[in-house]
């Protein structure tokens, strides 16, 4: 969870700043595994789990700050076209 903070939050400080720097996916399989999610072509949900408990406040009170961070992730989502006639004609030829 460390390492998807850390990418999270350098998704963030790019999209804030307007520019592409270095994001560390590589410190963990979770943020390989979500690399494309994060910052590729997609939407992306995440749902946290919290306790009204008082025992657990601080676990709750960090997963919200967690989520919170999350939500500033911004992606652009495009949509995926793809000229068939195109492609097929370039193998016929």
């Amino acid at each position: 969870m460390l390492a998807l903070g850390n990418c999270i939050k350098s998704l963030v400080r790019n999209h804030q700043k307007h520019k592409k720097g270095y994001v560390p996916y590589r410190d963990s399989k979770l943020t390989r595994i979500l690399k494309d999610s994060l910052e590729g072509n997609c939407r992306t949900v995440m749902i946290v789990n919290i306790s009204p408990s008082t025992i657990c406040f601080e676990d709750t009170y960090n997963t919200l700050s967690f989520a919170n961070k999350a939500k500033n992730i911004k992606t652009k989502v495009q949509k995926n076209e793809l000229i068939v006639k195109n492609n097929v004609k370039k193998f016929f030829d």
